[in-house]
């Protein structure tokens, strides 16, 4: 009781001492009203891109930033107004949607009337805080709408056939020698979802032959036949010659000179050749020859680190194949170069092209590039979607002759997916595209992909996104892609009948593109002949390079992500993926490669 005492005593002296101190602090002068805030809407987005173009989103979402003078200002409303130009933006003849109750800034949605193709839009925005206080109209911005996918398509899908494609009746020839369980050659393919597939297999201690047919990717197994006879148990995993002769619509096989089956089927009448493995199998090939009447159409020896296959590891002993792989024939299939001559008559007010691959493509105007995008149109399940970039190439166009040039590659439609091999899409790849030009006068005219288009195989005889790219600069013409170049001895392109018109939409997400460069760090030589050029870190990009020497030396560049002890490349972690370039100059000087 006495502590407690005493505690509240203390504590009332406390009190009364600090009540006793404060009439002798001097009254301040009386807190001024706080300044109004400065407000002002900026970085105008739409579909969170600045000023984009080749929008076919119904409903754009518009979204701002605010910037105040004061600190913690909220948005209590907004107000958009959209027009046709900037200068209608004061009489909206789009939308107007007047003062809105909302904290909203991000994709906002547009709710004005449906929006016209190929459109510029202007729009601007006002905002007001919680204290009232409103800030001036935004400084205009502006989208443009798009051709509206499919639907307003004016353009065909062309493209090179591959020399593969005409081969109807032929010999395929190949040493085969199974590692586990199986492995298949492809034949009168015509990508791996489309063809006949002869599997040579192990089944309970005993060889045999099992013909397939595959179409539209759905498997039928033929029959199977024993090799017991040809083949005995002790030989199992040792090479063995396989010749398989398609003849009309009659098959007929021999293994290690001996026939041992005759197969008829119609399902397909001509196409390329490959190899297969599927889950534990494995096997090595080699001495692989396709022949015709006496000509050769293809030979190689798969023993000399070369491989003309889509997948496969390269081996002293052969191309060894294995897991999940379908490797069809590349080596014979350059790919395309297009191109297309026009005349502009008139003064330009705006030109756009809009243009999509089933594969990667790559526009020039007038022998200079069309837009920064890298791998476009990008990778989507082309069976559903196929988008397209919208490009302004107002700036591009001269009067009187023009040329349109256009590279076509495998990408992700007929090149290699991780571990599943070639033509997972298709076998080669398709290019449509659509310029639109609009003159002053009001007149329009379009240039689309069609049949009056002219190719020829171009300088990459391979373009493979985890294996490399082959490609020899002897093959890409001066001026090919500039007026007045004579294309006389160029083929037609083919109007390909692909179906995916009606899947073309606009791309929505942002494109890849080059947004950085590292200089090599250092530069060493761990064995004769061998450089190494070092960035320092892993990266995703391409290589450039200033090359000086004889037409036709290649130089081979290999990537890797980090070096052995002694220095050289390690590159085990890659597995199958060759991660590749082979580079063949022309000649004539230095030349820089800095390739798609």
């Amino acid at each position: 009781m006495m502590r407690r005492t005493r505690r509240r005593a203390a504590t009332s002296a406390l009190l009364v001492l600090l009540l006793g101190l404060t009439p002798l602090v001097a009254p301040g002068p009386a807190t001024a009203a706080p300044a109004a805030a400065t407000l002002t809407a900026t970085d105008l987005t739409t579909e969170r891109a600045t000023e984009p173009i080749g929008l076919d989103v119904a409903q754009p979402r518009l979204g701002w930033r605010i910037d105040a003078s004061a600190r913690g200002v909220l948005q209590e409303s907004y107000q958009v107004r959209v027009a046709t130009s900037a200068e209608r933006l004061n009489a909206p003849d789009v939308w107007d949607s007047g003062r809105v109750r909302s904290r909203q800034s991000v994709l906002v949605p547009y709710a004005g009337p449906q929006l016209r193709p190929r459109t510029r839009y202007a729009w601007q925005v006002q905002v007001w805080d919680t204290a009232g206080n409103a800030s001036g109209w935004s400084t205009p911005a502006s989208w443009e709408t798009g051709v509206r996918g499919g639907a307003g398509w004016q353009a065909d899908w062309i493209g090179m056939p591959s020399v593969t494609e005409a081969w109807t009746d032929y010999t395929v020839q190949a040493t085969v020698r199974l590692e586990r369980d199986a492995a298949g050659i492809y034949l009168r393919a015509r990508g791996a979802a489309n063809a006949y597939m002869w599997q040579f297999s192990i089944t309970n201690g005993t060889a045999k032959l099992r013909p397939h047919v595959r179409v539209n990717g759905a498997w039928t197994v033929l029959k199977e036949v024993s090799l017991g006879g040809v083949v005995p148990a002790d030989r199992l995993t040792t090479p063995h010659t396989l010749r398989i002769t398609a003849a009309g619509n009659t098959i007929t096989t021999w293994v290690d000179g001996t026939q041992v089956d005759v197969t008829t089927s119609t399902a397909h009448q001509a196409g390329s050749v490959g190899l297969r493995t599927n889950g534990l199998e494995s096997g090595v090939f080699s001495n692989f020859s396709v022949t015709s009447g006496g000509q050769t159409l293809f030979a190689a020896p798969l023993t000399d680190g070369v491989n003309p296959f889509g997948a496969g590891t390269p081996t002293a002993a052969g191309l060894r194949v294995g897991g999940d792989t379908e490797a069809m024939l590349t080596a014979l299939d350059a790919n395309p170069l297009l191109r297309r001559g026009f005349r502009v008559d008139g003064t330009v007010a705006r030109a756009r092209i809009y243009a999509t691959a089933l594969g990667v493509y790559q526009l020039s105007l007038n022998g200079q590039r069309v837009g920064d995008h890298e791998l476009a149109p990008g990778w989507t399940d082309y069976h559903k979607r196929v988008q397209y970039q919208t490009y302004d190439v107002t700036g591009q166009l001269q009067p009187g002759d023009n040329a349109l040039g256009a590279l076509l590659g495998d990408g992700w439609y007929a090149g290699s997916i991780a571990w599943f091999g070639t033509d997972n899409y298709g076998s080669r790849p398709h290019l449509s595209a659509q310029l639109v030009i609009d003159y002053t006068d009001g007149r329009s005219a379009t240039v689309g992909t069609d049949g009056s288009w002219r190719v020829t195989g171009g300088p990459f005889l391979q373009s493979d996104l985890i294996h490399g790219e082959t490609y020899d600069a002897r093959r890409l013409p001066a001026g090919w892609d500039r007026p007045g170049f004579n294309d006389a001895g160029w083929k037609p392109a083919t109007v390909d009948d692909v179906d995916a018109t009606d899947k073309i939409v606009a791309q929505v997400d942002p494109p890849v593109r080059v947004t950085q460069e590292l200089p090599a760090r250092t530069l060493t030589q761990p064995t004769p002949g061998t450089w190494i050029f070092d960035l320092g870190q892993n990266m995703v990009g391409k290589v450039r390079l200033k090359l000086n020497g004889p037409a036709g030396t290649t130089v081979r560049i290999r990537h890797a992500e980090v070096l052995n002890p002694n220095g050289t490349a390690y590159t085990a972690n890659l597995r199958s993926a060759r991660a590749t370039d082979q580079y063949t100059l022309r000649g004539g000087g230095a030349l820089r490669n800095d390739r798609q």
